[in-house]
């Protein structure tokens, strides 16, 4: 239980930081409009001038299913898989720069290929990719999720830890009492859909109620408050709160990738790191008080930038 647990906490931290790197493409993004820059071959397209005279009209197409972003060069390829070499844990490393990039070819170089397929399959909600997983009991769940499909949880080895990656994905509370966790099923699902009822079935309901309502009063009732300030630190980039999540280190670190601010680097736990992957400089590492996390941040900081 104690591993599965460990695993699912690692995963979620992954796909954190890819929300806050996507946060922080946005921004970058933003500040560069005036400047030149190489863009992978995309087409602006062209606008559609009404004219006097009727044309007609073109037959509903239907949406196409997500399949796979653009992907990066062989070469880009290279460097991501060099850099998560030079990571704490490559395999989690790739995992992360396949979530970044919407790219299955990365799973193929991770030893967590099974869960890099999934996660990607859920992610993108692209069913073919759960056909490439060995396990036919993990490629029945990635199936039950991706679907969904609750009949399918029964065919897997753990239907308890489908039932709650189900619930969690259709949102329906009703599921978390056949989950392996319901406490976090019910807490995840509460902050997804800001069902504040949910908060107490949880082991954390003033925590779950602070960071719903965006209250950081509510975080000196909480069970553990200096998580509570931390998370809300996050949700609202204030970097004020911080100062009261003491057990939390990488607050600044986050905040900092969530504004584009350097200036909060300078509070951060590892501040080399922080300018390092704001800055995508890699060189940076290798004075940075955890050089092998700053080379993992930056692979995949570098994999969500070369999509767009």
């Amino acid at each position: 239980m104690r591993k599965r647990v460990i695993v699912i906490l690692a995963i979620e931290c992954i796909i954190v930081a890819i929300f806050l790197l996507l946060l922080l493409s946005a921004s970058q993004k933003n500040q560069n409009l005036n400047m030149p820059k190489e863009t992978l071959a995309s087409k602006t397209p062209t606008p559609v001038v009404e004219t006097s005279s009727p044309t007609p009209k073109k037959p509903k197409t239907m949406p196409t299913p997500h399949l796979q972003s653009p992907k990066p060069t062989p070469d880009e390829k290279k460097r991501l898989i060099r850099l998560c070499s030079m990571s704490y844990d490559s395999s989690l490393c790739i995992l992360g720069v396949a979530l970044a990039s919407e790219d299955s070819h990365f799973c193929e170089h991770t030893s967590l290929k099974n869960t890099c397929y999934y996660e990607l399959a859920k992610r993108t909600k692209n069913l073919e990719l759960c056909n490439s997983i060995s396990e036919e009991s993990e490629k029945n769940k990635c199936k039950a999720v991706v679907k969904p499909d609750l009949n399918l949880c029964e065919n897997t080895p753990s239907p308890d830890t489908c039932y709650m990656e189900l619930a969690t994905v259709t949102e329906n509370p009703e599921l978390c009492e056949q989950a392996d966790i319901p406490v976090m099923c019910y807490y995840d699902i509460a902050l997804k859909t800001g069902n504040a009822e949910l908060c107490e079935k949880t082991s954390s309901p003033n925590e779950c109620l602070a960071i719903i309502k965006k209250d950081p009063l509510l975080c000196e009732k909480a069970e553990v408050p200096e998580h509570c300030y931390g998370k809300l630190a996050e949700l609202l980039n204030d970097a004020s709160l911080c100062e009261k999540a003491a057990f939390d280190t990488d607050c600044y670190y986050r905040v900092a990738l969530n504004t584009s601010n350097m200036v909060f680097c300078k509070k951060a736990a590892d501040p080399v790191k922080c300018k390092a992957v704001l800055t995508k400089d890699s060189k940076l590492c290798k004075d940075a008080v955890n050089p092998r996390g700053c080379f993992n941040d930056i692979a995949i900081a570098l994999a969500k930038e070369l999509m767009e």
